[in-house]
């Protein structure tokens, strides 16, 4: 077996299920002994992609449980997008007249 599907298949054994009791990043990467904190959220974006459900709160990481882990899950994403896209209409703004100053 691949060290990068190992790596995959432990995270995935590693997520509790259900939004009740979330397993940090922090823990996630002390248990996969990984360098950085970072690493985690790196490899569970890349499974979310390959097609793995892997919800998130605001105290870590878990295996929906229920339809609504998911709905609550997707919620969360779609504001988060919507915050992001809200930050960059200004510089958007600014490369469509061509300044080249700073705002404050």
């Amino acid at each position: 077996m691949k060290v990068k599907q190992k790596l995959d298949e432990q995270l995935l054994s590693l997520l509790p299920v259900g939004a009740d009791d979330p397993i940090t990043a922090r823990e996630l990467q002390q248990l996969l002994n990984l360098q950085r904190v970072r690493d985690v959220s790196l490899l569970i974006n890349l499974l979310r992609r390959r097609g793995k459900v892997i919800c998130s709160n605001g105290k870590g990481y878990y295996k929906p449980a229920t339809r609504c882990d998911i709905e609550s899950f997707v919620k969360q994403m779609r504001s988060r997008m919507k915050e992001i896209k809200l930050a960059t209409i200004s510089a958007e703004q600014a490369l469509k007249g061509g300044e080249d100053d700073e705002r404050g």
